[in-house]
């Protein structure tokens, strides 16, 4: 998939898709560690917005609720 390239290449946009598309379960088998990893990408290049979600998907389940 282009987005996996583009993310893997560093484009934010893509890092954040990828994020949300492992945490969601959209398109992908949902993972929430692959979600963790690609929102870390993201939040390591300043997305204030990946960083918040990154310290949700790290919450255990029965803390974190739904988001």
């Amino acid at each position: 998939r282009s987005s996996d390239l583009a993310a893997e290449k560093g484009n934010l946009n893509a890092q954040v898709a990828l994020g949300w598309m492992y945490f969601d379960g959209q398109g992908l088998v949902r993972n929430l560690k692959e979600s963790a990893f690609w929102y870390s990408k993201a939040a390591a290049q300043g997305d204030i917005k990946a960083g918040q979600i990154l310290k949700r998907v790290k919450l255990p389940a029965h803390r974190a609720g739904h988001l």
